[in-house]
């Protein structure tokens, strides 16, 4: 009689391994930024895009979120570190006149998805951009052009989350960007 419960202990305990094996495989590992700052010097969050300029977060060693402002373009950029692969490159776009904004794939970036999304800050509009298949999978890069008069737009808030791969765990990571005067 012990023999049996001392089985379908056995039993028990190697299926509740077995499930947290399974759910830890498939899990995605929220990483935070170990520094961040921008080309002016400013070391705030959100972080603030200067005019001609870049603000980045680097998250871990494992991948680096960029954001450059340079003649009216604003390029977004997810660069992964060695070993680690970019899997996606979201950006949800807050601003006040959502149509006037153009939106292309840079380096990398194969597929991409444009949709609205309500989220606790508002409406957003959304821009996924996946990796190119057969360049491999390494940066990845959205390209927006603001063409909403200066005098109306006076700044747009990027909220950019990056999911990067090594081996079978996925990693993750958001920051928050915002640009000024993004038609300059």
């Amino acid at each position: 009689m012990k023999r049996k419960y001392f089985l379908l202990a056995i039993l028990i305990i190697a299926v509740v391994i077995n499930a947290s094996a399974m759910l830890y495989s498939k899990s995605t590992v929220n990483l935070r930024p170990t520094e961040y700052h921008s080309s002016s010097g400013e070391h705030l969050y959100p972080t603030p895009v200067p005019a001609h300029g870049t603000a980045w977060a680097n998250f871990s060693n494992a991948f680096v979120i960029s954001v450059m402002k340079d003649s009216g373009k604003i390029i977004v950029r997810a660069e992964p570190k060695e070993g680690y692969t970019i899997e996606r490159l979201k950006v949800l776009v807050y601003r006040q006149y959502g149509n006037g904004l153009y939106v292309d794939t840079g380096l990398g970036a194969g597929n991409l998805k444009i949709y609205r999304e309500k989220t606790r800050n508002g409406g957003a509009m959304v821009i996924e951009g996946f990796p190119q298949e057969d360049l491999g999978r390494g940066s990845v890069e959205l390209i927006l052009m603001d063409r909403v008069p200066e005098i109306l737009e006076k700044v747009i808030s990027l909220h950019v989350e990056v999911v990067a791969k090594r081996g079978s765990r996925s990693y993750g990571g958001e920051w928050d960007f915002v640009v000024p005067n993004p038609s300059e």
